[in-house]
């Protein structure tokens, strides 16, 4: 048991040599969770055994065969089919109003580090995982693909992305889509703040092809509580016009707005078949993640 112990904790740090730091607390945040889960529950898809295949940096340790080891002293995996092999494209708002932080955490900084943790989970669970990130342009594109250098790639793209300028959602979305296979899924990270009919007619390219669509609104405790008190300047952090106000004032009509925003969102996401989640800024992405998950496998039992 030693010796199994000993092993696993080598091969696990010949993995960490060299990951983004980014993918060092993905990975953190994920084992952790997991192993919080109660024993059995499993957030995925059913699978069943299929053989085995030698080891490869980046395969699931715990899927190691140590009986098939102490025959050959070679390292060999238990190989799973799983009955719905999904191909996950991650898609990032990297518009300038994601840049906006009222506490220690930028809507794209929480955004980018959940990403993360989704990208691990998914190649943990043997799919493929992909990434674009987008402002007033497509910034990158990674098409979906699996093992541990793609990953890689997805951790060391994410820490890149940068906000600014203003979304256009649906040129951005329809250069994703046409880049991606027929069927899958798409998460999207965006803050929300533009007309949802732009984000409808982006999302309606991924609906057409039969795309599974998650929405995940981020947004800032500030944006959500409106704190402010007396006079300020506010300044768009896309367009960079700039508004003098009495916030005081404001208050009641501002949380009205975005009252009515928000059901146009979920509107949005009701015409689409889409989840729809909001994730503020000041949670923890485990616990988000504990959020998005647990939903997600309530709608699929449902």
């Amino acid at each position: 048991m030693r010796e199994t112990s000993r092993r696993l904790t080598s091969l696990a740090a010949q993995e960490s040599e060299g990951l983004p730091k980014i993918g060092l607390r993905a990975r953190h945040v994920v084992e952790g969770f997991l192993s919080g889960l109660h024993r059995g529950r499993r957030f995925g898809w059913n699978m069943e055994f299929a053989g085995h295949r030698e080891y490869v940096p980046g395969d699931d340790l715990r899927t190691l065969d140590w009986k098939a080891f102490a025959r050959t002293d070679r390292y060999f995996i238990k190989r799973f089919e799983e009955e719905t092999s999904l191909s996950v494209t991650l898609a990032l708002d990297a518009s300038g109003s994601m840049g906006y932080a009222s506490g220690q955490t930028s809507k794209l900084g929480f955004a980018v580090e959940l990403a993360a943790a989704l990208a691990y989970l998914i190649t943990r669970q043997k799919d493929q995982v992909g990434l674009a990130w987008f402002s007033s342009q497509l910034h990158g594109f990674l098409p979906p693909a699996g093992a541990l250098p793609h990953l890689r790639l997805v951790w060391e793209s994410l820490e890149a992305v940068q906000a600014g300028g203003e979304a256009d959602y649906p040129a951005n979305l329809r250069a994703v889509a046409g880049g991606l296979p027929r069927r899958g899924m798409l998460i999207l990270f965006t803050d929300g703040l533009t007309d949802p009919e732009l984000l409808h007619r982006g999302l309606l390219y991924f609906q057409s092809r039969r795309f599974d669509v998650i929405l995940l609104r981020i947004v800032d405790p500030a944006e959500r509580d409106f704190p402010f008190r007396g006079e300020y300047l506010f300044t768009d952090a896309e367009t960079g016009g700039r508004l003098p106000v009495d916030a005081t004032g404001a208050r009641a009509q501002y949380l009205s707005a975005l009252a009515a925003h928000e059901a146009r969102l979920e509107e949005t996401a009701y015409e689409l078949a889409a989840d729809y989640h909001v994730l503020y800024t000041d949670t923890s992405v485990s616990e988000a993640l504990f959020r998005l998950l647990s939903r997600r496998r309530r709608v699929r039992r449902g």
